[in-house]
């Protein structure tokens, strides 16, 4: 489970509204990410440009106004995800500019050019598709606890 610590800035019915602490390294695993030797800090740094934006949830901690919690994100739904989005369009990406290339053996490559497109259209409304039928709820952000 991926962590992330949390302030309750208000209450709505059975939701919470919070905003996640904003991280000031690129993984803040170390100390190094603070003090601008760490490349990885310095990017995330240079890309920040607001703050995260709040994020409704359900109240399943009974949480209150100023509390500070504990937000989780599974780790395999997040693998899961990315490998979908990255790696499926990609993949149709190529697959198709081999097909391309295969079925216009032009002297020049806009067989190969026109392939990759419509492989890559392909995997993107392959995409859209398995988001529409997936339930979203793998990937939302859940209250995990509060601290002390």
């Amino acid at each position: 489970m991926l962590e992330q610590q949390a302030t309750v800035v208000a209450v709505d019915g059975d939701d919470v509204v919070v905003h996640a602490d904003a991280v000031t390294g690129g993984c803040s695993s170390c100390h190094v990410g603070s003090t601008g030797r760490c490349g990885s800090g310095t990017l995330a740094r240079l890309f920040q440009r607001r703050p995260p934006a709040p994020l409704r949830l359900p109240n399943s901690i009974a949480a209150v106004v100023g509390d500070r919690v504990v937000l989780g994100i599974d780790e395999q739904a997040l693998l899961y995800g990315a490998l979908q989005l990255y790696l499926l369009p990609l993949l149709t990406l190529f697959g198709g500019a081999v097909v391309g290339d295969l079925l216009l053996p032009l002297r020049s490559e806009i067989g190969a050019v026109l392939g990759a497109i419509a492989g890559l259209i392909f995997g993107l409304q392959g995409i859209r598709y398995w988001q529409r039928r997936q339930p979203q709820q793998r990937l939302a952000p859940q209250l995990l606890r509060r601290l002390p």
